[in-house]
């Protein structure tokens, strides 16, 4: 299986240096030195270029859970020499793309839960995870080849299960691997994967072949029109919502977009800060009247 990335928009939300500036306020609002960098729930559909650049030689801890990050493109990754934890939970990522990872050196841990890697991009996004020996603790739950969390009870939802090999494919895998979803490796459920990976290997490209068909369906149908909630940037008031990338895609545009009014109206509404040329003239008016005044 290729690692070949589903076809999107061109992202527009990306990292920015002012936003880094802005987060890095811990730091004294030096960029060049940071080692830990939040940057949850800012709507961002892709890393971009700039982070790396600016500060991957250092970072340690990447926080960027909870936003509509669409692709891990080995380009913008790669200068992460340093980065020990990458938090990508609750975006809308496909597949581990090849490249990616192989530039950390010293991750750790890895967690991707509730993305959407499924099973026509697992063995691709797996050889990729193989590439970091460093990697000891993995998060995959929530994402269609592992299966949905249910949102009451915290455990796998009835309705989606997963691919029951998968956790033992991932295991057979990835030998150096300490933690899956939070659950201890055991040395007999390595020996026992490793038995089972010719397979749990057919299986697997045989779901992928299937799964591959039914997105090439669903795709055709998309592009055939007739469907106005697709075309929309935001999700209509008596659609149904579904946890699918679209779905996030639409309220984190909605989010944005309102985030960006508020910052808009409050910035008119802010009193406006006096320039120097305001500031001379205001202090010889002063000067004068104390004169006046003598």
């Amino acid at each position: 299986m290729t690692s070949q990335h589903i076809s999107s928009p061109k992202p527009s939300r990306f990292i920015t240096l002012e936003l880094i500036r802005k987060r890095s306020e811990h730091n004294a609002g030096l960029v060049s030195t940071l080692e830990e960098l939040a940057l949850h729930q800012e709507e961002l559909q892709s890393i971009g270029a700039i982070l790396g650049r600016t500060c991957g030689k250092t970072l340690k801890i990447l926080l960027l859970q909870n936003n509509v990050i669409e692709r891990m493109i080995a380009s913008e990754l790669k200068f992460f020499k340093s980065l020990e934890y990458l938090n990508l939970a609750l975006n809308n990522i496909h597949c581990i793309e090849r490249g990616s990872l192989s530039g950390m050196e010293c991750l750790r841990k890895l967690d991707l839960t509730l993305n959407f890697i499924d099973t026509d991009y697992l063995e691709a996004s797996v050889d990729e995870l193989g590439s970091c020996q460093s990697l000891q603790e993995l998060f995959l739950i929530g994402n269609p080849c592992m299966g949905s969390l249910d949102s009451d009870s915290g455990s796998l939802s009835k309705q989606s299960q997963g691919w029951s090999g998968c956790r033992a494919y991932v295991v057979s895998q990835l030998p150096n691997l300490e933690y899956l979803d939070g659950q201890e490796i055991k040395r007999s459920e390595r020996i026992t994967a490793l038995q089972q990976l010719p397979v749990l290997t057919t299986q697997l490209r045989e779901l992928a072949q299937k799964r591959g068909k039914e997105r090439q369906q669903l795709q055709q149908q998309q592009d055939g029109g007739g469907n106005n909630d697709f075309e929309s940037s935001y999700i209509l008031d008596d659609a149904k919502t579904q946890h699918n990338p679209e779905t996030r895609t639409k309220i984190s545009n909605e989010l944005h977009d309102q985030k960006m009014a508020k910052e808009k109206q409050a910035s008119e509404n802010s009193v406006k800060h006096k320039g120097e040329k305001e500031w001379e003239e205001e202090h010889k008016d002063a000067v004068e009247k104390a004169r006046g005044l003598e």
